[in-house]
């Protein structure tokens, strides 16, 4: 029970997962990415030391509990640098497959057909940057502010009145990449002012799932995302959203 309490700690890591996460795709056949070769897999088999004199082979996901487990006691801190960035990404695999199934299929569903890659960002779930940690409004427990993740993007230069106002087709992935400034603006339609640049930070969509991640019986939609730039990390972030009536807005799910 220890390493199925410890699973659900991380159920929802919106930021700093591994940069060796697990390739996605839908939600009732999750696809790994394999060691080594990086091909899109249902399962992978990995070796890995859970001793200082002992390694034990893990299928995952079918042994997550057990790899789990093994971690928790101190596995991960045997073996070499290849080693410990197969513990990483063994793990997070698995805290993903958990949140991806801890709740039976959906019963309604208003995100599947929706194009993900290619939305505007004023329909995703976020706001203005937190400035201090009180200006953030209320989340979900361990949801972080999802703003957050386009801080530098909220940042000047350039300042916001040289953006022009965020419209249907200005501030939005295009083939699941966006690079650019978004600012907020209550004088704009959309609230926002924003800016495409190739040279600017961004984040690029690598994948959606589709789960009941908070178990509501509405589906939602699991983005993972990772920041372009310098200066900013390159490990994924992922963003859950969900709507609750087919012309609704985007939230994070309740």
């Amino acid at each position: 029970m220890t390493g199925l309490r410890e699973i659900r700690l991380f159920l929802f890591p919106l930021i700093l997962l591994s940069m060796f996460c697990s390739g996605l795709c839908m939600a009732q056949h999750v696809g790994f990415a394999a060691p080594g070769s990086g091909a899109e897999v249902d399962h992978y088999d990995v070796t890995l030391p859970v001793q200082a004199d002992q390694s034990r082979r893990f299928t995952i996901p079918a042994d997550c509990q057990d790899a789990v487990d093994a971690q928790n006691l101190g596995g991960r801190q045997f073996g070499g640098p290849v080693e410990h960035r197969l513990w990483i990404k063994v793990v997070n695999d698995c805290r993903y497959h958990a949140l991806l199934h801890q709740f039976p299929v959906a019963t309604r569903d208003f995100v599947s057909d929706y194009d993900f890659l290619n939305a505007p960002l004023t329909e995703l779930p976020i706001q203005e940057a937190c400035r201090t940690p009180g200006d953030c409004p209320p989340t979900p427990s361990g949801i972080a502010h999802a703003a957050n993740m386009f801080a530098t993007m909220m940042s000047p230069p350039p300042l916001p009145q040289t953006l022009e106002p965020a419209g249907p087709t200005a501030c939005r992935f295009r083939d699941g990449l966006f690079r650019g400034y978004l600012s907020p603006d209550p004088t704009a339609a959309s609230g926002w002012r924003c800016r495409t640049d190739d040279a600017a930070p961004g984040y690029r969509v690598l994948s959606v799932d589709y789960a009941d991640v908070n178990g509501d019986g509405f589906q939602d939609a699991v983005l993972r995302l990772i920041p372009l730039g310098t200066g900013r990390g390159h490990a994924p972030r992922i963003l859950p959203v969900t709507r609750l009536g087919a012309d609704g807005p985007f939230i994070l799910p309740p």
